[in-house]
């Protein structure tokens, strides 16, 4: 990874993954081709869930890059998502390499996998700041952050529903 951010002078790279069960068989790979994303194009493959992966572990950030970029405070789920946001939205170059570098270990217990609890209002709460970042710094993207910001919210409902909480949060 460290080869290819420095021959493709890029301020991230992007490795392939393997998700990988608690008894460490693979699931799937996730493999991603050589090629190279200007802000925009990254940004919209992101928000369209098509080649980035929502979490920082198959990424290398250039410091210089992410020395102004922090993880929210005060959010117990999904704060990796707007971190990266953000960072993509202050590059110029984002390259991927064809090697799947990291192996994802799903457990059932955690965050991500557990039942419905008001951690998961994050999701929504990071879907409207992507949204609303997306509109000050890239309004050509308008459209495919919006409809991310529905996906969000179509989930967190259906989660809900799903668990049989929706009394529980009526407020929210």
């Amino acid at each position: 990874m460290v080869k290819r951010i420095e021959t493709a002078q890029a301020q991230i790279v992007v490795c392939g993954i393997n998700m990988v069960s608690e008894a460490g068989q693979v699931l799937f790979s996730r493999f991603v081709d050589e090629k190279e994303y200007s802000a925009e194009e990254a940004l919209r493959s992101f928000l369209l869930g098509q080649v980035f992966e929502n979490g920082v572990w198959n990424k290398l950030f250039r410091k210089d890059l992410i020395e102004n970029v922090d993880f929210v405070a005060g959010r117990r789920m999904n704060e990796d998502i707007f971190f990266i946001y953000e960072a993509f939205c202050n590059v110029e170059k984002v390259a991927t390499c064809g090697v799947v570098g990291y192996n994802y270990y799903e457990r059932k217990g955690s965050a991500s996998h557990s039942t419905f609890s008001d951690r998961w209002f994050d999701n929504s709460y990071f879907a409207h700041k992507i949204y609303e970042l997306t509109l000050d710094h890239f309004p050509q993207l308008e459209q495919v952050a919006r409809s991310y910001l529905l996906r969000s919210q179509y989930h967190l409902l259906r989660l809900m529903y799903s668990s049989g909480v929706e009394e529980q949060y009526k407020e929210e």
